[in-house]
């Protein structure tokens, strides 16, 4: 790091890298507490003693605590505050010298900003156990989402899976995922915990993409607007919306990579297992024979118990059927070898 230039800071500039320095320390103590749990006691009863201690300096207009003990030194590296403070200078490539202006301006600010670190970290240890279970926050809370883990963040998860996946599909296919998956980070936000996905979430989700636009990027009226904004659009000017098979696509895929991250253990179940909607187009189709239908017919064929085969095109024919799966005219265009 290029050595700083103390002469032209003044002393917001002097604080903000203080600031800087004890919040990042800051942040590694909260995921510490977050991890292991609050802090032994012994630890948290040195913090208060040097928290007292710097008290006293800030009381009393002392900048290091060997004055208010009174001990006389020649040599920094004695001074209490040295220690303290050298970690900082190291970081910015700071002078080490007592008479020097990087150090004495250093000195000055430091008991101030250690004291509010001290504070911090005891305020936020103390809430990890002393809270109100009448305290609720909002699953959007913009806070709540960023401080999840980074493994479980949506983006986070769906690059994972892409990158899974890409060299076993045709690039074709690896885009249509992935503009497909995009479409979650479209409705929860790209930071949203995948932990907290619930069965709530998945419905509003699947009634999303029925009222979702078609080609929603594309079009005049929603083109570049946020997928909830596309929807109210839809809503009020009639437009045409994505089909069965289309949302049915887009939950298939969203399936897909909540079983992957079932698999890596970034979520207990696949919450979109099995989730479709009814393709109304559909309706009035003949489902495929079961094997016993298949039977069944099979054995008429045989016997003809029921006395529903009149001749050889319908015995020939009904076999040909089941055999290939041909259609009727298909099998009707059939063409037997002229005989010799």
């Amino acid at each position: 790091m290029q050595k700083l230039d103390w002469a032209y800071m003044d002393h917001s500039e002097v604080m903000e890298i203080l600031k800087g320095y004890y919040a990042e320390i800051l942040d590694r103590t909260k995921y510490e507490i977050k991890k292991n749990g609050p802090l032994p006691q012994q630890r948290l009863d040195n913090m208060s003693t040097h928290l007292q201690q710097l008290n006293d300096l800030i009381d009393d207009g002392r900048d290091d605590l060997c004055e208010i003990w009174e001990l006389d030194t020649d040599n920094p590296e004695d001074i209490y505050f040295y220690d303290s403070i050298k970690s900082v200078m190291d970081k910015y490539d700071l002078s080490f010298d007592a008479d020097s202006n990087e150090y004495a301006t250093m000195k000055a600010a430091y008991k101030f900003v250690r004291r509010n670190h001290i504070k911090d970290v005891m305020a936020y240890n103390d809430q990890v156990m002393n809270y109100s279970l009448l305290e609720t926050s909002s699953s959007n809370s913009k806070e709540q989402i960023n401080h999840c883990k980074p493994e479980h963040r949506l983006e986070n998860v769906m690059n994972g899976y892409l990158k899974e996946q890409e060299p076993n599909i045709t690039p074709r296919s690896f885009v249509e995922q992935r503009d497909c998956l995009h479409y979650l980070c479209d409705f929860f936000g790209k930071d949203y915990s995948v932990i907290k996905l619930d069965v709530g979430h998945v419905q509003d989700i699947k009634e999303a993409l029925q009222n979702t636009p078609l080609g929603r990027n594309k079009g005049k009226l929603t083109k570049g607007l946020p997928l909830l904004e596309q929807i109210t659009v839809v809503e009020q000017n009639d437009l045409d919306r994505l089909s069965s098979k289309s949302v049915n696509k887009y939950l298939g895929y969203f399936s897909s990579l909540f079983e992957w991250a079932r698999r890596n253990r970034l979520v207990e179940e696949n919450l979109f297992k099995g989730i479709k909607v009814k393709d109304s187009k559909k309706d009035n189709r003949r489902g495929m024979f079961a094997k016993d239908e298949i039977g069944l017919i099979l054995q008429e064929l045989q016997a003809n118990k029921s006395g529903l085969i009149k001749n050889k095109s319908q015995y020939w024919g009904t076999l040909i059927a089941i055999y290939t799966g041909a259609r009727r005219n298909e099998i009707g265009a059939i063409l037997l070898p002229m005989s010799s």
